[in-house]
């Protein structure tokens, strides 16, 4: 898995962005997202199932994305276009390469520092964590060339046990094969859920040997899950 998810970012107008600002983004967002491509496409093609998520908006031309801030737009948009240039170029090798952008602000550093007065109205980084964790537990090779919004990707989901649950802490413990395993027992579809009970109490079974033996890695159910 690769995600592209570090950005450079100055919301400034064209004469408020010097030339080496603009460079710095460019580099940084475009330019970054290729360089991990090309380095990490080997590994990828090794993959059982290989995912790469850049967190860069849907491409929309309307000029009021570039009215304040021509240069980040320029940039971000940059990343949107490795998205689509690589989920063609790869998907014959069930490479899948997607974007995910958040509906609303997000309580980052960057929010805190141009948008001080939006933190309180943000979302916590959560929702990005789950959709993103929702799209690359997906099939490679049937879920690419995507725009996804957090918001509509967990709307479409079964809704998981660490969602429901209000302890942060808890939470995250429950967020990862639990999770995973709730979701297939409820998938729409019948050919992508468990055969049976019996088949559902093997993972469960398994999850818990390796909740108590509390050893990293010791048992996944991802794959499975895939």
């Amino acid at each position: 898995i690769l995600v592209n998810n570090a950005s450079a970012i100055s919301l400034s107008n064209t004469q408020s962005t010097p030339p080496k600002r603009f460079d710095l983004m460019v580099n940084i967002n475009a330019r970054g997202s290729y360089a991990c491509a090309y380095a990490c496409m080997p590994h990828l093609k090794n993959s059982a199932n290989p995912h790469i998520l850049t967190l860069s908006p849907p491409i929309n031309l309307n000029p009021k994305w570039f009215k304040q801030h021509t240069a980040y737009t320029i940039s971000k948009y940059a990343m949107s276009m490795v998205t689509l240039g690589l989920a063609a170029e790869l998907a014959e090798f069930g490479i899948a390469a997607n974007s995910l952008w958040p509906r609303t602000t997000i309580a980052t550093a960057a929010v805190e520092t141009f948008f001080a007065e939006a933190v309180k109205a943000s979302r916590t980084a959560d929702i990005m964590a789950d959709a993103a964790y929702a799209i690359l537990t997906k099939p490679s090779h049937s879920c690419t060339g995507n725009f996804f919004i957090d918001e509509a990707v967990l709307r479409a989901e079964p809704q998981r046990p660490s969602v429901s649950v209000t302890d942060r802490r808890l939470a995250r413990a429950l967020r990862g094969d639990l999770d995973t395993i709730v979701a297939k027992a409820l998938k729409k579809k019948p050919e992508a859920r468990y055969a049976s009970a019996g088949a559902m109490l093997v993972d469960l079974r398994a999850y818990e040997e390796a909740r108590r033996a509390d050893t990293a890695g010791a048992f996944s159910v991802r794959a499975l899950a895939q």
